[in-house]
């Protein structure tokens, strides 16, 4: 039934895009659903739900918990409280809105926007939105500076920076990429990088025990605390990393056929995406994962660049390669994966 309700919308947003005038209202309806899909979920569905139920309704009687969070998580159900006493609820529906809102009009003049839409619902949807609020929105910030950093607009990327902190501490990472484009880093020290990182869990180095950062973050300390428990679970080569290492081998090898604006700065953070999945492997599957996930949101419109891959009459064939790369990935998270419970909303 679910893949059958995934071809139907797809096959509405594509009726839909073929007037331009139309991409806000798609855009706009598209945040709307799925806003309130996530947004509106019933406390039980996600395994972080009650967590941040606690934060918010900490803010809401004013408390605020530092270091030990972020600032949004104060600050955001503070504002929605001055207006009404539901403020806890009512504030997963506006994290759900920010994240979504800045993912979607990000790419919305993307050549491939309605795969890209596909890869991301079929993802890292039922990740970010459902589970993982505060990264979300982070990763809706990375998309919407990726035109900043092609275009060497420094101060527009930092200043955007500075608003993804707010949401997630490691939205940092950022920088990273920044520092790579910047200095224009060539594809062989990235994959150097990679291959270093793929030594670690070999070696067994844990980067949070050797920087120390146990001593300095609560979170890091927490990790710790819990990765006896998620060793048996972390997969270093899951299917979803190999379908990275299998893009990123193919777009590597044909990059000079893709003519998109800002794909180096795409795959370069593909790359890194890989790069820490591994570097922090031996800090548990919470950290490791996390850290992959934040970055892979680039995925939803680096992967239809295969499409450039074929010749024109083969085309066809990318579509369905990336298309079916979504459905993929759908089925996992909705049939396999024990990330979500039965689906449930308090709005109806």
């Amino acid at each position: 039934m679910f893949a059958y309700l995934y071809l139907y919308i797809f096959s509405f947003i594509v009726s839909l895009f073929r007037n331009k005038r139309n991409t806000y209202i798609v855009c706009g309806i598209l945040v709307l659903v799925l806003a309130l899909f996530a947004g509106t979920r019933s406390p039980d569905i996600d395994n972080d739900y009650f967590l941040y139920q606690f934060y918010f309704t900490q803010s809401g009687l004013g408390v605020f918990t530092g270091l030990q969070t972020e600032v949004c998580t104060y600050v955001i159900p503070r504002i929605i409280s001055f207006f009404t006493e539901d403020y806890t609820r009512l504030s997963f529906l506006v994290f759900a809105f920010i994240s979504l809102s800045l993912k979607i009009f990000s790419i919305k003049d993307y050549q491939y926007f309605i795969l890209a839409v596909l890869l991301y619902v079929g993802n890292l949807f039922f990740i970010q939105e459902m589970t993982t609020i505060r990264a979300s929105v982070s990763s809706g910030v990375l998309l919407w500076s990726i035109k900043d950093l092609y275009e060497k607009n420094d101060k527009k990327f930092f200043l955007k920076l500075g608003f993804a902190l707010l949401f997630h501490y490691s939205s940092v990472m950022f920088v990273l990429i920044w520092l790579i484009n910047k200095f224009d880093v060539k594809y062989k020290w990235l994959f150097i990088a990679l291959a270093f990182s793929m030594t670690v869990p070999i070696l067994n180095i844990n980067f949070i025990t050797i920087l120390h950062l146990d001593a300095f973050s609560d979170k890091a300390t927490d990790y710790m605390t819990i990765k006896k428990y998620e060793d048996s679970k972390l997969n270093l080569f899951n299917f979803k990393i190999i379908i990275a290492f299998l893009y990123l081998g193919i777009l590597f090898w044909q990059r000079k056929k893709i003519k998109i604006a800002g794909f180096d700065i795409l795959l370069k953070t593909h790359i890194l995406s890989l790069f820490f999945f591994y570097l922090f492997s031996t800090t548990g599957l919470t950290f490791s994962l996390r850290s992959f996930e934040l970055l892979s949101v680039v995925q939803i419109v680096l992967y239809p660049s295969l499409i450039f891959c074929f010749n024109k009459k083969f085309k066809l064939v990318g579509h369905v390669i990336v298309f079916a790369t979504a459905i993929v990935f759908f089925y996992y998270s909705i049939f396999v994966s024990d990330i979500l419970k039965d689906y449930s909303s308090w709005l109806f």
